[in-house]
């Protein structure tokens, strides 16, 4: 069964589908604040979600790595 195997299961899909809801969210951040502009929480949202991306990247690397 590749879902008990590591790396053959569904991990790669749960990396990649982390990335694009990460991405989706700061593109949709990046619309709101060319629409509305920048205020203190458009501002937090987005150092937090990119925060988040650099967080996944290096949980995808390692994981690739190992």
């Amino acid at each position: 069964n590749p879902a008990l195997v590591g790396g053959a299961g569904p991990a790669p899909f749960g990396f990649f589908a982390g990335h694009v809801t990460i991405c989706t969210r700061l593109g949709q951040l990046v619309f709101s604040i060319r629409e509305a502009g920048w205020d203190r929480n458009r501002m937090g949202s987005l150092i937090s979600e990119v925060a988040n991306e650099g967080s996944w990247i290096v949980a995808t690397v390692v994981w690739l790595l190992v």
